[in-house]
């Protein structure tokens, strides 16, 4: 299948010694995703390392069916045995035998030299090949070895029995350009059914980049991690690589993989909760704004024709993050979509909420569905305020302060035109801010307050420290019963104004379906 990019995912292997250990049944758990993703290749461990490696070959080669699964060793006779005894059940066994060969690794790391390192290639493959038809051979920091010997040592193991040639970026040095060139300088020496693998690092943010450069020149195989985990800065995410290449078919001549796009953001989403990995929120392809639209002339051009800025249709990898952020650059077209979404039909609520949005948004920043139906839900509660001349807080109607101690409140409360204020100290701001309202009503004759209940519930929003926050108030006074809610970004006056509604509904005011709602909770 000479246009097929096998996937090989080695995210149980360099991904978990990157700081992400993964249990034998996480890794069951993991391969058996994989599979149903399709990945080609997994590469589930380094056998020499710990019995529990041997053991999770083991059980995954139990669990799994369809992918080839590849174990990790190094040029000695101990890792190869290792890797024999861990896919000893495997149905489709693959081991990746590797070795240093830039100058530097050999000198320093290894302390050995090129002839020696020639020598243990030749033999170890060879050993490999006893054990297994597919053997997979890696020229680690190949990027920085000097090319002519890179390329002896390729011929070394495909003469001892390699059928894949690994080239990894093990620093993750080169450029797009160079690796390309250096893919395109092994593919034309190596006989056309050997496979030529691409492995890069990010040290410099290009893994993805060196990978795609290079299948454009010949790697039909790429190899890294799912949300780009591994060694220090990570390993090429092959969740971009592979919509890359499907996004990008005519870019790269038909050029695809095999994966079940369908599976692709519930397995990220899964990995990301398995190995507790938060996904970053403005991640390529996973992240929860990967397909949102903050901007108003976004959202308006997506709403016309989602082509004008989607430039890969979400539904495809099943991605369900946020639809869009919610923040004060979102015009009116894109507020009342959302609206619409949400469930909510008046075609006039968007320019009547578009004020008050855009200012919570220049407060809070980034706003979520949560924090829109509070502002929804303030709206309505203002509007029946005023159509019923119910209580209500003038302007800047609610203040409190700590005196020396003291919890004080003030209140001023309007209705039907006439101004109550009262002043009153509490145990707290909200306790001394309620009892300023119960004084105002009660000294004014307003309502006899005696028996009183309450009950306060907390709903907090998105924003952290600067969170819109929704307040819940049930008030009974003898057999009435009131409930009350109110939102805002400073919680004592949120309380305030809750409990002032629930007075509202307690007086026999025409009952809302909000309020009806409010009883629900309660009840």
């Amino acid at each position: 299948m000479k246009d097929r990019i096998l996937i090989f995912d080695t995210l149980m292997r360099d991904g978990e010694q990157a700081g992400h250990p993964m249990s034998v049944s996480t890794k069951v758990a993991i391969a058996r995703r994989l599979e149903r993703l399709n990945v080609d290749i997994i590469e589930f461990g380094f056998p020499i390392s710990s019995a529990a490696e041997i053991e999770a070959g083991i059980e995954i080669s139990k669990a799994v069916s369809k992918p080839i699964l590849c174990a990790l060793a190094g040029v000695r006779q101990s890792h190869i045995e290792a890797a024999v005894r861990s896919l000893e059940f495997a149905k489709k066994p693959r081991i990746h035998v590797f070795v240093s060969t830039s100058d530097r690794h050999i000198k320093n790391k290894l302390q050995s030299t090129r002839e020696q390192v020639l020598e243990w290639i030749h033999n170890e493959v060879r050993r490999a090949k006893q054990y297994f038809s597919d053997i997979q051979f890696s020229a680690e920091d190949a990027t920085r070895t000097d090319p002519d010997y890179l390329i002896e040592t390729f011929k070394v193991a495909v003469d001892a029995g390699a059928n894949t040639l690994n080239v990894p970026d093990t620093g993750g040095y080169f450029q797009p350009i160079e690796y390309g060139e250096l893919i395109d300088e092994i593919y034309i020496i190596t006989p056309r059914e050997v496979v030529i693998a691409a492995h890069c690092h990010d040290d410099l943010g290009l893994a993805v980049a060196n990978s795609l450069a290079g299948i454009r020149n010949g790697a039909n195989q790429v190899e890294g991690c799912f949300l780009g985990i591994g060694e220090r800065a990570g390993n090429a995410a092959l969740e971009e690589i592979i919509m890359a290449l499907h996004t990008r078919g005519d870019f790269y001549e038909g050029l695809s993989t095999g994966i079940n796009l369908s599976e692709l953001w519930p397995f990220l989403n899964f990995l990301s909760g398995e190995i507790g990995y938060p996904i970053p929120f403005h991640k390529a392809i996973a992240g929860a704004n990967a397909f949102g639209h903050s901007s108003g002339i976004h959202a308006d051009g997506v709403l016309k024709d989602r082509l004008t800025y989607e430039i890969m249709k979400p539904e495809e990898i099943n991605w369900q993050g946020s639809e869009g952020s919610l923040t004060s650059h979102l015009g009116e077209a894109g507020l009342a979509d959302r609206l619409k979404k949400l469930g909510y039909d008046d075609l006039d609520l968007a320019s009547q909420i578009i004020s008050e949005f855009k200012a919570l948004g220049n407060i809070v920043g980034r706003m979520s569905n949560d924090d829109l139906h509070m502002l929804i839900q303030e709206y309505y509660s203002k509007k029946e305020m005023v159509e019923h001349n119910l209580f209500a807080f003038s302007n800047d109607g609610i203040s409190f302060a700590s005196t020396a101690g003291v919890n004080n409140g003030t209140v001023v409360i309007q209705k039907g035109g006439l101004n109550y204020s009262a002043h009153a100290v509490g145990d707290g701001p909200v306790d001394a801010v309620c009892n300023a309202i119960d004084l105002a009503l009660t000294s004014n004759n307003l309502l006899i307050i005696t028996d009183k209940e309450v009950q306060f519930n907390v709903i907090h929003g998105s924003g952290g420290s600067e969170a819109l926050g929704s307040v819940r108030a049930k008030v009974k006074i003898g057999d009435d019963i009131g409930y009350g809610r109110a939102s805002d970004i400073n919680l004592v006056k949120a309380y305030a104004r809750a409990y002032l509604d629930a007075f509202n509904h307690l007086m026999h005011v025409p009952v809302s379906e909000e309020k009806e709602e409010l009883r629900k909770v309660y009840d």
